[in-house]
């Protein structure tokens, strides 16, 4: 008795009785078995044939759920990255405001530094009797006037000693 995968078990026709015939019967010779094994053939060949269609109309109607199972999971993956992607732009601008945030508070910083630094120069300047802008900037105009005042004063001095001279 042999057994092959879907036929099924049964005679297949081989004889090998004292070694002196082997192989396959012939086609002119008939056994009882044949007319068996040709309708568990056909039989198992349209199982075959049944089971194809089976598959292919699961896949069809698999097919239609599992792709709008597809479509499902990517438009959930869509919305939780757009809200992941939200949070992300969320945070860059908190992100953004503090930097703005620290980067004033330095430059505030700075500038009171700056205003101490020039502050102690003038003083310590001024200790060591050096003059500042403002003192030199009163002096030129202190000179300026005097100058004026001087001119004034040769003008009058070269009319007047025109004047010695007429006479």
């Amino acid at each position: 008795m042999v057994c092959v995968a879907w036929f099924g078990c049964g005679e297949v026709g081989l004889s090998n009785s004292g070694g002196q015939k082997s192989g396959l019967k012939k086609a002119g010779e008939s056994g009882a078995g044949d007319g068996a094994i040709a309708s568990k053939i056909k039989a198992s060949a349209n199982q075959i044939w049944l089971a194809g269609l089976g598959a292919y109309a699961k896949a069809e109607q698999e097919g239609g759920r599992w792709f709008e199972g597809l479509v499902r999971d990517g438009e959930l993956t869509r919305a939780i990255v757009d809200k992941q992607l939200l949070q992300a732009k969320e945070k860059v601008g908190e992100v953004r405001e503090r930097v703005i945030g620290v980067r004033d508070r330095a430059a505030d910083s700075w500038e009171r530094i700056e205003h101490a630094f020039d502050e102690r120069v003038a003083g310590a300047l001024g200790r060591l009797n050096i003059p500042n802008k403002h003192d030199v900037d009163e002096l030129a105009g202190q000179v300026a006037k005097l100058q004026a005042r001087v001119k004034k004063l040769e003008s009058r001095v070269a009319s007047g000693v025109d004047e010695k001279a007429r006479r």
